[in-house]
């Protein structure tokens, strides 16, 4: 094949580190250096301004159903926002209660294929983690990646 159309780069105004399609195939989005964009697939023109908060995003992961992104954060924030208003609708953030994990920063996030929870990964790799989507201010779980349980802890 032969490439249809191409991404800006930061020669042109961004990098991009991750990028996966929509379900309907008319959008790419993107984790650029600004923060999470969306792109025309057709045209590759921007649509919009980037979804950005506090801290460098280092992940995210598409709602298999509804309009909605969960994105990871170097300051170990889950914020989760809707496509449709751009506007952080949910946000957790990653604590260890034992101080087992020197690198607080989430790294990693996705979806469970219903879109119910999300499940993270730290930076140094100590835990692994699920929250309800339901919960904010809730117990999340939490387990260290040998195995070990975590400590539900509430996420602020």
């Amino acid at each position: 094949g032969k490439i249809v159309t191409s991404l800006p780069t930061r020669r042109g105004g961004w990098a991009s580190s991750l990028a996966t399609w929509s379900a309907d195939g008319r959008t790419v989005h993107a984790l650029t250096d600004d923060g999470l964009r969306t792109f025309d697939a057709r045209t590759g023109a921007p649509r919009g301004g980037p979804l950005a908060a506090d801290g460098r995003m280092l992940d995210f992961s598409l709602h298999p159903r509804e309009p909605f992104v969960v994105t990871a954060h170097r300051s170990g924030a889950i914020l989760e926002w809707s496509l449709e208003t751009r506007a952080i609708v949910r946000e957790w953030h990653h604590e260890d209660p034992q101080g087992f994990d020197a690198d607080q920063y989430v790294n990693c996030v996705s979806y469970d294929p219903q879109g119910d929870r999300i499940a993270f990964t730290t930076g140094s790799g100590v835990f692994l983690g699920i929250v309800g989507r339901e919960a904010q201010g809730r117990p999340w779980y939490s387990w260290y990646c040998d195995g070990r349980a975590g400590t539900p802890a509430p996420l602020a």
